[in-house]
């Protein structure tokens, strides 16, 4: 692709939107997909593979889309992929906490197990008609439509709400996306899909499952780094690295406590939180408005998550250039110049760098490397809380062996949830079962070891994210340092390419 070429595609920005949302009718796919070339076309893909992996805050995701595009006035409807269509069947996964689960049902899950999912509850999604399923077919069937598309001036949206898993053991990058049916729906198989969209047409990416990041290669030919850039014009913004889970998809239904990546890009965007809340947008280089990649620095400032998140241009300079090394290639930046890179970062890469180190309580020139030892020493810690709770679950495990073999020997029918005379047993037994298990000491050093596995693991979940506040400071320098050592390592015709990527990183919704 041609400088010129490049040039022409910087007016242009397609926004593919992977999750849900609701419609007041039904708009056949070709109508909801064929617009005018100055609209924008969303595309929404969303929930998860199965009922017990599509907790509802994917759906109030979806909700919360829709709310925005109407209070910022975009009127174009989404075209909607979402857990099961419209079949009606119960596959959103809630929780309310004021809905209380009975104590003997809560002991003997304890006890006997299975934990998982005793308190949740499931019900059909509240999105209204949908476009159709979110599988593998759906989509294909999206983008033959797209592919008959001439070029379109407005672009396309993605943003993808649902859960993802981690590469292959021949490619760790190529990560995955869980449609309907438990599909694994991988970057290369995307690629494929997303070449049907014209050329000159530009895609946004928006996606926050885990192991997201591995969907950034979706600048190359195939998703593979080694085949070089592909000749579509695509960006993209992700909830994290393509080794890392992600925060977010909960079953409670109380949405002031959700905080996952999409969130905070989609209350900078509109200048509104998920609650109604007013909230000033981020305009780091003061042009008088809000663009993708500012939206994604507020993510990285304001998110208190686990959340590593990058973007497209991050990816492309971890390809094509390289970090400077005392002693070895001294012209070139490296990370251990705080003054330097500052000076050198555009404004708002400078920002996140301020605002992280203000966050962290870094000083100094060599702000980087202390931020790297503060992370291993958070790693050290994380390893031993882990070793702990291993010995901890060994313990516990022997613990509840003991309260499983006193319950059984009194009421074998428990060795089977199946067993047709249990239900008519808890009924009549149900309190017995309770003194039994209340007198036996074990079930007091069950609840010791629980409270003691459940302090370590918040503990753990608290050096998490703090370790993921300084990786973001840590990744962001590096950027800065790859960018400003591109010219060295690249040639113009690469050049030319990340400048294109960095102006449609830089588009505004």
């Amino acid at each position: 692709m041609n400088t010129d070429r490049l040039s022409h595609l910087l007016s242009v920005t397609i926004i593919l939107l992977i999750c849900g949302c609701s419609s007041p009718r039904h708009t056949p796919p070709q109508a909801a997909t064929l617009g005018a070339p100055d609209e924008m076309q969303l595309l929404v893909i969303g929930g998860g593979g199965s009922p017990s992996h599509n907790q509802v805050s994917l759906e109030k995701n979806v909700l919360y889309l829709q709310r925005l595009l109407a209070n910022m006035g975009i009127n174009e409807r989404p075209h909607i992929l979402f857990s099961d269509g419209n079949d009606g069947h119960r596959v959103v996964q809630t929780r309310d906490k004021s809905r209380t689960t009975p104590k003997l049902n809560s002991m003997l899950s304890q006890i006997l197990g299975p934990q998982k999912d005793l308190h949740n509850r499931y019900r059909a999604h509240e999105l209204g008609h949908v476009d159709g399923t979110a599988n593998p077919k759906a989509i294909e069937e999206y983008f033959n439509i797209a592919q008959n598309n001439p070029y379109e001036a407005a672009g396309r949206l993605l943003y993808f709400t649902g859960h993802g898993g981690a590469g292959v053991s021949s490619n760790k990058q190529n990560t995955s996306m869980y449609l309907w049916g438990d599909h694994r729906y991988r970057v290369n198989t995307f690629c494929s899909e997303l070449d049907k969209v014209h050329v000159d047409t530009p895609v946004t990416l928006l996606m926050v499952q885990c192991y997201s990041g591995g969907f950034a290669n979706v600048i190359f030919k195939d998703g593979d780094p080694k085949k070089g850039m592909s000749d579509h014009a695509r960006c993209g913004f992700f909830s994290t690295v393509h080794d890392r889970t992600a925060a977010g998809c909960t079953p409670d239904i109380d949405e002031a406590s959700y905080k996952e990546y999409s969130s905070y890009f989609l209350e900078a965007l509109s200048g509104t939180s998920r609650m109604g809340k007013s909230v000033q947008q981020p305009d780091y280089d003061k042009d008088g408005q809000t663009s993708f990649d500012e939206a994604h620095a507020y993510a990285l400032i304001k998110s208190t998550t686990i959340d590593i998140s990058i973007k497209t241009s991050d990816t492309f300079l971890r390809h094509y250039s390289k970090l400077g090394a005392k002693g070895l290639e001294a012209s070139l930046l490296n990370t251990s110049d705080y003054a330097t890179l500052l000076k050198r970062s555009n404004p708002i890469d400078r920002h996140v760098l301020s605002s992280l180190s203000q966050q962290l309580g870094l000083s100094g020139n060599d702000r980087v490397v202390t931020a790297l030892k503060l992370s291993k020493k958070i790693d050290t810690k994380r390893a031993a809380l882990k070793k702990k709770n291993k010995g901890i679950g060994t313990k516990r495990e022997i613990a509840r062996r003991h309260l499983q073999k006193h319950l059984k020997t009194q009421w074998p029918e428990l060795a089977n949830p199946w067993h047709p005379d249990l239900p008519r047993l808890l009924k009549s037994d149900g309190d017995d079962m309770l003194k039994v298990v209340t007198k036996c000491t074990k079930l007091k050093v069950v609840g010791k070891l629980n409270s003691e596995y459940n302090r370590n693991k918040e503990e753990q979940l608290e050096l998490n994210r703090e370790r993921a506040i300084l990786m973001r400071f840590v990744r962001t320098a590096e950027s800065v340092a790859l960018e400003a050592n591109l010219s060295i390592h690249a040639d113009s015709d690469v050049q030319a390419r990340y400048k294109a990527l960095k102006t449609l990183e830089h588009r505004t919704l």
